[in-house]
């Protein structure tokens, strides 16, 4: 199955996607802020794919894939951004990404989005 990271602060939903998404066979990381997320992509193999909550302290959303969409290794990993901001989210700093999962989701959806994204 797929390798996947989680950059979501808050824990407990962090928890809960774990644990849904390697019930679903998946390997999953997590980290609380997009620095913490670019620490963990730079040390090791990328991902399948990355769940990114919008807003988090110490680095957000945008801020993380700015990062990322200047790192040519990092730049071809999907994201996912998750948020309950909708419509407000800034598009030009969330342009590319390959898909969105409003918050609040159904652990369906985001079980769909995964193997949407992963699929191949």
């Amino acid at each position: 199955m797929a390798a996947i990271l989680i950059v979501e602060d808050e824990s407990d939903l962090s928890e809960l996607m774990t644990e849904v998404l390697e019930g679903a066979g998946h390997r999953v990381a997590a980290a609380a802020n997009g620095r913490d997320a670019l620490d963990r992509l730079r040390g090791g193999p990328p991902p399948d794919l990355i769940l990114l909550d919008a807003y988090m302290p110490v680095m957000g959303g945008a801020a993380f894939r700015a990062e990322q969409r200047a790192d040519a290794r990092l730049a071809v990993v999907p994201v996912v951004v998750l948020s309950g901001a909708g419509d407000r989210l800034d598009p030009e700093a969330f342009a590319g990404v390959a898909g969105f999962l409003s918050k609040p989701f159904r652990l369906a959806q985001l079980v769909e989005a995964v193997a949407r994204h992963c699929a191949g």
